[in-house]
């Protein structure tokens, strides 16, 4: 039989996608080995140049990026409480909040998921290993991904609607999009993902065995080929019947890929609250910012102390320390509160630029990816640098994009416990200075008149009763603020 004709005969009732893929069996070629060779790289596609190098580099990135969130998570867990749901009662309703820190954990399983995907693309195409779960890999491999996204995503809505004085968005609605539409959409994902794998796993059963076949009968064709070319039929009306049961294979995939391309665009979509958030936030740092340099002002213009006055000038000055001092004191704390108020909301600035940055790119390329999919869903698993792409493009990008930004925050994060750090040692010397004022030390004013470096009391009995500004995500609480008071004796005249 012509190869033509046996060509119309397998192609009859297939689409073109599939058809094509049929290798043409030129006149005096050895047809088993032309269709064993066509199965071979149906099966292992022949990796692109510097596959094995773009894939431990990736596998590296990775871990990396793994020990940064890690990094990342105890630097900031660190300053407050970490919790799973917290509930907040609104006129409107009932908040369930998530803590944005669960996004990080969710980043930490993206990276994990990253690394397994690449070892298994490597024992797949290089070492030519077990092909089981490849498709499962293309349809799950970001799902953690996308869950670190949406809760970023959620978290800084959360925060915008609690922020703000109107309703941005109604509690219920909000707390079904942060629980409800995980859900919704990720069990159809799963279910049609764990069918498009246990089809491609029966596909693969029926291409091991056609590919014994061939090589079958590429034995016997070198012995007699007349007698192994009337065995052909049979195996390729057999190539047929996979082709056939490919192609609902292929609905499935289009399928996933349209499920990617919703959840894609929604989350998207919800990146029109992080562009408001960032505008009310950046607001009210500007707004704080410029409190805290008024109050800081007014802090040092009161802290000029009267001395080489006469005794009586220095007892009344000595008397009128006493509401001086609270009022100083006072100003110190709304000093130390504006700061760790203005720590915050840069750190929750940080995270809405890195949430908007990162996640729009790696939500826009994922969508790409997704078309791409869905228009040639047998090309990607059949052609070695488009199943790449579509395999690693949206991981390579997540890294190379997250890492930096991560680096970011926890230099951010340091920076501003140094000066919390600070503006609380000084607030303890002025305090310490103040008390030794009122206690009538004069040798403390002529020893610091003559320049002489002064030993500051022992600190240690101050730690119990000065708030660590480093907590950024905890604001001070009013039993926190403690005020020293001093009774000051007027000496009879």
């Amino acid at each position: 039989m012509a190869d033509t004709s046996m060509r119309d005969l397998l192609t009859d009732g297939l689409p073109v996608y599939l058809s094509t893929q049929l290798p043409t069996v030129e006149p005096g070629q050895n047809p088993f080995e032309v269709y064993l060779t066509s199965f071979n790289e149906l099966l292992y596609p022949p990796p692109t140049r510097g596959f094995t190098a773009r894939t431990w580099a990736l596998v590296a990135l990775a871990g990396l990026q793994i020990v940064i969130t890690i990094i990342y998570m105890s630097v900031v867990a660190s300053a407050g409480k970490v919790h799973f749901l917290r509930r907040v009662k609104r006129p409107e309703g009932t908040h369930f909040i998530v803590h944005p820190l669960w996004g990080s954990f969710f980043e930490i399983a993206a990276g994990g998921m990253v690394i397994f995907a690449a070892i298994r693309y490597y024992n797949a195409y290089v070492l030519r290993g077990n092909l089981n779960g490849i498709v499962a890999l293309h349809a799950t491999t970001w799902i953690p991904l996308w869950l670190a996204y949406w809760t970023h995503v959620i978290a800084n809505t959360q925060a915008l609607a609690l922020m703000s004085n109107k309703t941005i968005v109604r509690p219920h609605l909000l707390n079904w999009l942060a629980y409800g539409v995980p859900v919704a959409i990720f069990a159809p994902l799963i279910t049609l993902s764990c069918m498009a794998e246990h089809r491609w796993q029966v596909s693969l059963s029926m291409q091991f065995a056609i590919r014994a076949q061939l090589e079958q009968g590429n034995t016997a064709y070198q012995a007699n080929p007349q007698t192994a070319i009337a065995n052909l039929l049979p195996i390729l009306s057999d190539y047929k019947a996979l082709l056939s049961y490919i192609k609902y294979n292929v609905v499935l995939v289009r399928a996933i890929s349209a499920i990617f391309i919703f959840q894609l665009g929604l989350a998207l979509i919800m990146n029109y609250a992080n562009f408001s958030l960032l505008k009310h936030v950046s607001e009210t740092l500007v707004y704080n910012r410029s409190g805290r340099s008024q109050n800081i002002a007014l802090l040092t213009g009161d802290e000029t102390i009267p001395n080489e006055k006469s005794q009586a000038g220095t007892q009344l000055g000595t008397q009128s320390m006493g509401p001086a001092q609270g009022a100083t004191s006072t100003l110190r704390q709304g000093a130390a509160e504006y700061t760790a108020h203005i720590h915050r909301l840069a750190g929750l600035k940080s995270v809405i630029i890195v949430v908007l940055g990162v996640g729009g790119i790696v939500c826009t390329l994922g969508i790409a990816v997704a078309i791409i999919t869905a228009i040639k869903p047998l090309d990607v698993l059949t052609t070695f640098w488009l199943d790449e792409f579509c395999g690693t493009a949206i991981s390579w990008a997540y890294i190379l994009l997250i890492i930096p930004a991560k680096i970011a925050q926890i230099v951010q994060h340091f920076m501003q416990i140094k000066e919390a750090k600070m503006m609380t040692q000084q607030q303890i010397n002025s305090d310490d200075f103040e008390k030794g004022q009122l206690s009538g030390g004069t040798a403390v004013n002529s020893a610091d008149s003559l320049g002489l470096k002064l030993e500051m009391p022992d600190q240690s009995s101050k730690s119990g009763d000065a708030k660590r500004l480093s907590d950024l995500w905890q604001p001070l609480a009013d039993s926190d603020i403690k005020v020293d008071e001093t009774v000051v004796t007027r000496v009879a005249e």
